[in-house]
This record gives C-alpha cells, sequence and structure tokens, in this order.
C-alpha cells in the first residue's frame, strides 16, 4: 500500500467511526445545535475501542480485524436504535446536514488539511529515536501483536504491560483496519493526534461560539460562522507550541545545573567525597545517574 493510499484509509476508517455513533449522539448531545457532528470522529473512536479493549479482556472476543469489526458494528447498530428510539425527538440527519453544511464542510477541511499536513511533515521525520517514542513503538507492536488485554509485555517475555496504555489501542485499532505497515501507522497516528485535535477545537469553538440563537419572538434562528473556530485551533495551537518551548527551556536549564564530578582514580583507595556528597540540584525527574554519566563524558 502506497503512503497516499494510507492516509486516505486512514480518513476512511475514521470517518466511518464518526458516522457510526452519530445517529447516538444526535439523542445525548441534543443541546448541541450540530448535535454532536463534530465530535461523532474522537467519541467513535472511543467507543469502539473501549468496547474492544473489554470484550478482550474477558476473552469474548480476540484482538483482530475480524473482533474489531464485531465492535463496530454493535457499536453503530446500537446507536441507530438510541436513535430510531427516540420517537418525537429524534433528530432529522439530512436536515441537519442542509442546516449546517457550511459549518460541517469547513469542519472536516480543517481535518483533512491538519492530517495531510502533519502527515507530509512525519514523512520527511519518520524517526522514532527521540523522546518517549522507542517505548511506544514496542507497546504499539506488542498490542498488534496480542490476541487478548491485557497485551504482553514488550520487554519481559510471559507478563502483561503495567503501564497505561489504551491510547496504543486506538492505534492498533486503526492501524488493524487500515492494513498499513507498523511504521507507517505509528508516524500516521502522530498526524492523526494532531488533526482530531485541531478538529475538535474548531468543533467545539464553532459550536458554542460561532452557531448561536437568536430568538424573535417564537421563531429560532441558527446562524453559523464556520471562519470562528479557526479562533479555537489558534489557541490550541499556541498553547501547544508554548507547552514544548517550556518544555526545551526546562531542559537547557536542567543542564546547566549539572556539575561535572572528578572521578575516581582506580589505583587510590581513599575515598572520594565527592560521590559520596548527594547533590540535590542534580536531582531531576530523570534521575541523578544519567546526568552524571553525561556529565563524566562531556
Amino acid at each position: 500500500m502506497s503512503e497516499l493510499m494510507a492516509v486516505f484509509m486512514w480518513w476512511l476508517i475514521i470517518q466511518i467511526l464518526g458516522l457510526a455513533v452519530w445517529p447516538l449522539l444526535t439523542r445525548w448531545l441534543r443541546w448541541l445545535p450540530d448535535r454532536g457532528y463534530m465530535l461523532a470522529k474522537p467519541l467513535g473512536l472511543l467507543f469502539v475501542s473501549y468496547g474492544l479493549w473489554i470484550l478482550a479482556t474477558v476473552g469474548l472476543i480476540q484482538n483482530t480485524t475480524g473482533g474489531i469489526i464485531v465492535v463496530l458494528i454493535g457499536v453503530a447498530a446500537l446507536s441507530v436504535w438510541a436513535w430510531r428510539s427516540a420517537n418525537d425527538d429524534r433528530a432529522d440527519l439530512r436536515g441537519l446536514w442542509r442546516e449546517h453544511r457550511r459549518l460541517f464542510i469547513a469542519y472536516e477541511i480543517v481535518f483533512a488539511v491538519a492530517l495531510i499536513g502533519w502527515a507530509i511533515f512525519r514523512a520527511h521525520s519518520p524517526d522514532l529515536s527521540t523522546t518517549e517514542k522507542p517505548m511506544e513503538f514496542a507497546f504499539f507492536n506488542a498490542i498488534n501483536r496480542s490476541a487478548t488485554f491485557p497485551p504482553l509485555d514488550p520487554w519481559l517475555s510471559g507478563y502483561a504491560i503495567a503501564y497505561y496504555y489504551f491510547g496504543y489501542v486506538m492505534m492498533s485499532l486503526l492501524s488493524k483496519l487500515t492494513g498499513v505497515t507498523a511504521g507507517i501507522a505509528f508516524s500516521l497516528s502522530n498526524a492523526f493526534w494532531f488533526a482530531l485535535a485541531a478538529a475538535s477545537a474548531y468543533g467545539v469553538v464553532g459550536t458554542h461560539y460561532g452557531a448561536y440563537v437568536r430568538t424573535i419572538g417564537c421563531l429560532h434562528v441558527v446562524v453559523d460562522h464556520p471562519d470562528s473556530g479557526l479562533r479555537g485551533v489558534a489557541v490550541v495551537d499556541t498553547l501547544a507550541a508554548l507547552a514544548a518551548r517550556s518544555r526545551l527551556y526546562a531542559g537547557q536549564t536542567d543542564r546547566l545545573a549539572v556539575r561535572v564530578v572528578r572521578p575516581m582514580d582506580p589505583g587510590d583507595s581513599r575515598p572520594n567525597p565527592e560521590h559520596n556528597r548527594r547533590d540535590h540540584r542534580r536531582v531531576d525527574r530523570r534521575g541523578s545517574t544519567e546526568r552524571l554519566g553525561v556529565a563524566q563524558r562531556q
């Protein structure tokens, strides 16, 4: 499968997951002008992944493509049943689309542009050698290969992962449904979370700020402003950039606090007080051992 087709399949599967739960959201989130359409993608992925995790944990199904499809069909059936049982309060899905067409199309454009844009970025920087990416990739592959949950520990054979891993279950679910290889799926999942965050921010702000109700006697008129949701995207991106900047600055200040320790002379039997005295300035959340090793090599 080509990389372009992999991106398209990723986009198509998340559309299916979102549409599967939208009928249910029209009943649960009836107080929203869009009846939950712009929250359907993350909630659809959450419901199907959680159903897979529960059923695979108790052993009723296995963590396979067939098992995921069974859960997806079950979630879609429950969603349609909840929508049809609403009777007089049943939402007109076609009417909602016609009424909020501009807002929905703008939301889909934001999601597609963010997904494709970050996928291009990841295609030019696909390495897994920074931060926690090697550990995440190990967990992702371990979950992919586990028939039931909890998944196998990639470092300790015969034991289960003793760490939170549900986010990797979501990644594995999308990987199995799209059929892409593990390396491409890992990079696409990174682009997917970026796109989902941008689109969800657009949806929340676009729904609560851009879509408002003006009451004129007994007449309610809903007015959409598709461009208003871009404020939410800008805020989320700005906060993410500031958080990354603060973490980078914190890492630089941690390095400045490292003090070079003179190594012990193998021929000197006298204890070195530098190695016995605890220096709290060298202790951070990553531990002092790594810091000392870096300082000695420098």
